[in-house]
């Protein structure tokens, strides 16, 4: 892989956006994304849930139960 050096201003626009970006030529060709990388806190989270014994619903689940709600 290799390494290219980005300017502060890129740096900060991307810090900004917190979570993936996609980069894009004044064109709007897409180059590819960014995606940053979990810090220790988002992967200690992300292990504390999967460890827990609250309740998990499938995408399903989720979405007949979103069906089944009366509406306005």
């Amino acid at each position: 892989m290799r390494d290219i050096i980005v300017t502060d201003d890129l740096c900060r626009a991307i810090t900004e956006a917190g979570g993936e970006v996609r980069l894009v030529t004044a064109q709007g060709e897409v180059l590819g994304r960014f995606e940053p990388e979990l810090t220790p806190e988002e992967l200690a989270e992300i292990r504390r849930r999967l460890s827990s014994s609250e309740p998990r619903y499938t995408t399903r689940e989720v979405l007949d139960r979103l069906g089944s709600a009366p509406g306005p």
